[in-house]
């Protein structure tokens, strides 16, 4: 899976990010690599469409995380051996919030 690697921002209902393009007269210069714009249509609340897209900007970050707290928790259960009913839900949770994240079917 690709996605975009630089930081997402964010400035109110816009999430975008930017690479590094190089120097001009000393000066870092950046360009648009990715953005979108969430809206709200059909007489929605703004403000829910700020933090449609506050959670868009965090999804890479989101989604790294819990790639660790899966592998975590994966190693964890195996280790003591927690096949309880718990454990399973929520493993499988996991795998596919990855999965769906990915675009990928959960195996």
């Amino acid at each position: 899976m690709t996605h975009t690697k630089e930081p997402w921002l964010l400035d109110g209902t816009l999430v975008y990010a930017l690479t590094h393009s190089g120097w001009v007269n000393g000066q870092e210069q950046f360009k648009n690599i990715f953005s979108a714009r969430v809206t709200a249509d059909n007489g929605a609340d703004e403000s829910i469409a700020i933090e449609n897209a506050r959670l868009i900007a965090a999804a890479p970050d989101l989604l790294e995380a819990l790639e660790g707290v899966g592998a975590m928790f994966q190693r964890y259960s195996d280790r003591v051996g927690a096949a309880d009913d718990w454990a399973k839900t929520t493993i499988k949770q996991v795998h596919a919030a990855i999965a769906k994240a990915k675009g990928e079917t959960e195996t």
